[in-house]
């Protein structure tokens, strides 16, 4: 969530609803190699990434290069960027350091259920005996170090939470456990919690929130006293953030900004209120800057938010158990022809045609130029792509853009591009029968690119992800 990796990028990720995600830019991919390292293939524009094959990683473990494509406890929403997050960390001495990621478990508000964790064969020693525990995120460091703040080994390390008293859930602890590279498994039975890394929970909760109002996913966040890295994730009715057991300081809240109402939808007051006071929601960081010897961090805060409008666009997609041809959802309706809007992008100085003192306001359109009503002669914003440019997504003449406002100023048009997870969903639902019914989260984050664009990713409608 704060000063965490380089975003050079800002792009939107959008489901159906409301994920925000800002493209990082990593200047080029991580290729320290060792016995115990982990590089992200050449080519690898983004984490999870942006492939159909899904999460893609190259282990070397000796003489060995093994490519991991998969991490099981977040299948399958594990190639979904807005439950999860990736960046590279930021030194002491303010270097980007190598590619971490961390992935939310699948169903992470059941997982974390107080029966499923008491009915769970993995338990942490305590004083007084030992306690059930349940893996609740999968780690990944390209790093040939250990990241000893949060005990973070290179390759794969599960992150487990528990209760010390079964009597109050409300109390949370949490391990981080290395694995042994290539394994990414952190759902396998027999995983020795005692070689893990004890770390300090701190769970806040928004008054009158409830368990819906808690996005199911994980952020990195970013001590400034510090400058160390923590872990924000989900935890049931609380927002947890994990850091280093000798203590952090967590980041300061964001303010209140004033969306634009997208037609047809109203909002509770948990509604308004979740998106900047439950971390989980938005995304801030400290974005990147180019220089002769590559990437460094700038100095610019940037936070992404998302309208909370959008979850009510983002409705959950209910799949049937049977039957041989899917029907896709379909809730672009509120885009047709209408400038809706999705974001807010808020730099503590000018970045990239960015402006600061005010939100950026973030719209998109899915139409025709003409029905959009984009003006002939406009202005683009610095490294989007330009409207003459954009893909059509289906048979019909039909794009998604994207436009920057900042107060009445129009800073440009551009291309949005979208991500559609729906079928690859219930391709896996298909062969794993369950209740589970197939809902994105709206989130914002900022989202990796190797290039140094300025792109971002939001939510826009119910399994689908858009990035300008």
């Amino acid at each position: 969530m704060l000063p965490t990796r380089p975003s050079s990028n800002l792009t939107l990720w959008s489901l159906l609803g409301v994920c925000l995600v800002m493209a990082a830019s990593t200047g080029g991919v991580v290729t320290e190699s060792s016995r115990f390292g982990l590089v992200a293939p050449t080519g690898r524009p983004e984490c999870p990434g942006e492939y159909a094959r899904g999460v893609r990683f190259v282990v070397d473990s000796g003489d060995k290069r093994i490519t991991v494509t998969h991490v099981p406890l977040s299948e399958p929403i594990s190639n979904i960027p807005e439950f999860h997050d990736c960046q590279n960390f930021i030194t002491q001495d303010q270097r980007y350091d190598s590619l971490f990621a961390i992935f939310a478990a699948f169903r992470l508000h059941n997982r974390l259920a107080p029966g499923t964790i008491q009915g769970s064969s993995d338990s942490a020693q305590l004083p007084a005996g030992r306690v059930p525990a349940v893996a609740a995120a999968t780690v990944f460091s390209a790093s040939r170090q250990i990241y000893a703040p949060l005990g973070i080994h290179p390759g794969f390390n599960c992150l487990f939470v528990f209760h010390p008293s079964a009597a109050d859930t409300s109390d949370w602890n949490a391990t981080m456990v290395p694995l042994t590279p290539p394994d990414s498994d952190c759902t396998r039975a027999g995983i020795d919690l005692e070689t893990g890394t004890r770390l300090l929970v701190k769970p806040s909760r928004m008054p009158g929130a409830g368990l819906p109002d808690y996005p199911e996913a994980a952020r990195w966040d970013w001590d400034a006293s510090s400058r160390t890295q923590y872990i924000g994730i989900a935890c049931r009715e609380n927002w947890c953030e994990i850091g280093n057991p000798a203590g952090f300081t967590p980041s300061p809240p964001i303010r209140p900004v004033v969306f634009r109402r997208i037609p047809g939808i109203g909002l509770t007051a948990a509604d308004s209120h979740r998106v900047f006071l439950i971390k989980g929601w938005y995304d801030s960081q400290i974005l990147a800057r180019r220089t002769a010897t590559g990437l460094v961090p700038s100095g610019v805060l940037g936070t992404v938010i998302p309208n909370p409008g959008l979850a009510h666009i983002l409705k959950p997609w209910t799949v049937p158990f049977l039957g041989a041809t899917p029907i896709a959802p379909s809730s672009m309706r509120p885009y047709e022809s209408t400038w809706v809007n999705v974001g807010a992008t808020i730099v503590s100085a000018p970045y990239k045609g960015l402006r600061p003192g005010a939100p950026n306001m973030l719209y998109f359109c899915y139409g025709s130029e003409a029905s959009c009503k984009i003006p002939q002669q406009h202005r683009t914003p610095s490294q989007w792509t330009p409207t003459g440019a954009c893909n059509t997504t289906t048979s019909a003449n039909k794009r998604w853009f994207g436009m920057l406002l900042f107060q009445q100023d129009t800073l440009g048009y551009g291309c949005v591009v979208v991500t559609d997870h729906w079928k690859s969903l219930w391709d896996w639902k298909r062969v794993h029968p369950s209740d589970w019914t197939i809902a994105l989260p709206a989130t914002a984050r900022w989202h990796w690119l190797i290039t140094d664009d300025l792109a971002g990713w939001h939510g826009c409608y119910q399994t689908s992800c858009c990035k300008n």
